[in-house]
């Protein structure tokens, strides 16, 4: 039997962040984590010649004070994400460029989002950011879902098509399959629907210079000897002041226990009692959106010498939304795209051949670059990507809300008992991105300090 004052499940950000804290206040924490690697959803990975790739989240911005905090702490240095040049739009058969991010060449267009995206904000803003299901009209605006309010404030094909492409990145998942109260807790967890699409001075305004996952390395090189990996939870005994954890063989016994899982996840761990029917439904009605990130490397982000910015949204083809991951020292180019992990019938969706083949897949989205960015694209030196859908323990990478889901469970809670939850789903800040992971483990922290005394 191995003892520790806390036990924390999962060494992604937040239950990293959490160790680190409680460490801090002189209190032993040990950490588990199931896979080979820290960083949960963050994930890291270098071209055969050492380009810095992003596999998982990645992206900083103003308002974001709690991971840039942070990272200052940490020493660890960010780098702009590059605007520089005009972003390209491909709509109904057409291209167009602007400097401004909004397809401008279209001004139907560029009126129907804005009308659509102000309506959005208005919206959330009445929502309550802490507890939506108290929210005025809350039953009905989680019956309802994105599609349908979107179908109805929405009057161009290509408007509607923009926000199809988009919100998988960064809402959780085709607008058919999101409730529209999730949604709007997902803006206001933001401050604001333009501040969580923006690039310059929004959600993707900068990344790591040394990778989004050096996070996790850094926290971890911090508790040496304090974070076991392979060796996944597989059961939870607790009472009223104890907890036995049972991973990989062995026993180790805490006075609390942090979950740092998104609740999808913790479904795999036996409960023994069982949890509240309350916390159990949560569990059975969490869902996660897997997805598939590429990137290409390139000799030179040559897009630039041609006046673009690597920066655009498309309505046709797997890679709908596509960015510029170059590193900071430019040495190379890297365009980055998002590929759902599932086919539907929207045209900016992958086939069922390209979901199925790598290879398939890898074509389909170098046509789309090369329609975007030049012909030149077609012709990486390098090609890689990390598919969400093979993790062994994470079942998913971006947080979806089904229509229901909110009113029938009151969201999230902090815990049960000996049990804390902690992962950027607990935060009512930036829930979803790394500066909720970072809220909800220092959250969590404070919450485990609570229990031990």
């Amino acid at each position: 039997m191995n003892d520790s004052r806390v036990l924390v499940i999962g060494a992604g950000v937040s239950g990293l962040t959490c160790a680190y804290r409680l460490q801090q206040a002189g209190i032993d924490a040990l950490v588990l984590e199931a896979s080979d690697r820290v960083g949960g959803r963050t994930r890291t990975v270098r071209s055969p010649d050492g380009v810095l790739l992003e596999g998982g989240g990645q992206w900083f911005g103003p308002g974001q004070t709690a991971v840039l905090q942070l990272i200052d702490e940490l020493g660890l240095e960010t780098t702009p994400t590059y605007t520089h040049g005009r972003t390209v739009f491909r709509l109904r058969g057409r291209t167009s460029t602007s400097r401004v991010g909004v397809p401008f060449e279209w001004p139907l267009v560029t009126l129907d989002l804005s009308i659509a995206i102000t309506r959005l904000q208005m919206l959330a803003a009445r929502v309550n950011r802490e507890r939506p299901w108290t929210s005025a009209r809350a039953a009905g605006l989680d019956r309802t879902t994105f599609d349908e309010w979107l179908t109805e404030h929405t009057r161009t094909v290509a408007a509607r098509h923009i926000f199809d492409a988009v919100s998988a990145l960064t809402l959780g998942g085709d607008p058919r399959d999101l409730s529209l109260l999730g949604v709007l807790q997902h803006i206001r967890s933001a401050g604001g629907l333009l501040r969580l699409i923006g690039v310059r001075g929004g959600a993707q305004d900068r990344r790591l210079i040394t990778g989004a996952q050096s996070i996790s390395t850094s926290l971890a090189d911090r508790m040496p000897g304090r974070v076991l990996l392979e060796t996944p939870a597989k059961q939870i005994e607790w009472d009223a002041n104890t907890a036995t954890v049972r991973a990989a063989g062995h026993e180790f016994r805490a006075s609390a226990v942090v979950v740092a899982m998104c609740p999808i996840d913790r479904g795999h761990i036996d409960m023994v009692p069982e949890l509240p029917p309350i916390e159990r439904d949560r569990i059975a009605l969490s869902a996660q959106y897997s997805g598939i990130k590429v990137h290409a490397v390139y000799p030179t982000p040559f897009w630039r010498a041609r006046g673009f910015n690597g920066q655009a949204v498309s309505d046709v083809g797997p890679a709908p939304v596509v960015f510029d991951n170059s590193p900071a020292d430019d040495r190379v180019g890297v365009l980055s795209a998002f590929v759902a992990g599932t086919v539907s019938d929207h045209p900016a969706s992958p086939t069922i051949e390209q979901i199925q083949d790598p290879d398939v897949r890898r074509v389909g989205v170098l046509e789309c670059f090369a329609e975007l960015f030049g012909d030149e694209a077609r012709h990486p030196t390098y090609f890689t990507e990390v598919d969400w859908r093979a993790e062994p323990y994470i079942e998913g990478c971006i947080p979806s809300v089904a229509p229901g889901v909110l009113t029938a469970t009151h969201g999230h809670s902090h815990g049960t008992g000996r049990l804390v939850w902690a992962g950027t789903e607990q935060s009512d800040v930036w829930n979803g991105y790394i500066d909720g992971a970072v809220r909800a483990g220092e959250r969590a922290a404070a919450h485990a300090r609570q229990l031990l005394h």
